[in-house]
């Protein structure tokens, strides 16, 4: 799976944390006990329909930028009458931003940040 087309976790921590509950078909899930080279220890994981009740302790919403965010979600995420970060996020992208600044703009300007 693309962990790029999705939310990074600190970012669908943050969103998480402020309220959206949007729906997902991706998540990320704290498993309590995931196989490493170093043994089993606890680890984030983003997967697709993953539903093994007790492998996991948490699991939070990844969304997938272009089509929850900008598209299906787009009136959740910005102000209705405002289609520029839309524009932006999706101008970002082809440009070549990095994820993470993707992401920080997003943040910053989504409804679910209590600056905005």
């Amino acid at each position: 799976m693309e962990e790029i087309k999705y939310t990074s976790l600190k970012l669908s921590k943050l969103l998480s944390e402020a309220g959206c509950e949007l729906e997902s078909k991706v998540w990320w899930y704290h498993f309590k006990s995931y196989a490493t080279e170093d043994g089993y220890k606890p680890k984030w994981a983003i997967r697709k329909g993953y539903e093994s009740e007790g492998a996991y302790s948490e699991k939070i919403p990844a969304y997938d930028i272009l089509n929850d965010i900008c598209v299906k979600y787009a009136k959740e995420f910005w102000k209705e009458e405002d289609v520029g970060h839309t524009s932006s996020v999706l101008c970002m992208l082809r440009v070549g931003r990095s994820k993470e600044y993707v992401e920080g703009y997003i943040w910053e300007h989504c409804l679910f940040n209590d600056k905005n």
